[in-house]
């Protein structure tokens, strides 16, 4: 079977690929103010596209002051870079979000978030030069902050390196 598998595998071709790719991770965070909207944006370089496979984040439930009441207050809405929504509406955050709640440094009180640790699979194709958009609304009265990791792989163009070499097929 190994040998099978030896005899169609072009080595030529994976090297080739490794030099086009590599992982990467894009970051958004921010901070929004009490009851208003505020976007989100990370940025696809001009270097290459980014494959997103998986997204990660979290973020903080406070009400007022520094008081954490457990209540996810944001809810976001994701664009490309060309204006396509990604979602059909704003989402709590808590929904596509993990690990999620974030306890604030100065709320010492409380239970723990206690939340699992598993990457929320999202697989998207972003252009290069374009920005990753997150619309994110704060029903609260007081300000919440989120960071947002989007996994993925860049796939370096060959406008963008001159020393990539062309694939030939």
């Amino acid at each position: 079977m190994l040998k099978i598998l030896s005899n169609r595998i072009d080595t030529g071709k994976i090297f080739q690929l490794q030099n086009l790719q590599y992982n990467e991770i894009l970051v958004m965070s921010d901070t929004v103010p009490a009851s208003t909207e505020k976007p989100g944006k990370a940025s696809v370089s001009n270097l290459g596209h980014f494959y997103c496979l998986f997204m990660t984040g979290s973020f903080t439930t406070l009400k007022t002051g520094p008081a954490d009441d457990a209540i996810s207050h944001l809810r976001g809405l994701l664009e490309d870079g060309q204006g396509k929504r990604l979602f059909n509406d704003y989402a709590p955050l808590d929904l596509f979000l993990t690990p999620g709640r974030r306890k604030d440094a100065a709320d010492l009180t409380g239970a723990a978030s206690n939340n699992l640790f598993i990457p929320i699979p999202f697989e998207y194709l972003f252009s290069a030069n374009t920005d990753i958009t997150l619309k994110v609304k704060n029903d609260a009265a007081y300000a919440n902050s989120y960071t947002i990791l989007f996994h993925g792989i860049r796939v370096k163009s060959a406008e963008a390196d001159p020393n990539i070499p062309q694939m030939r097929r």
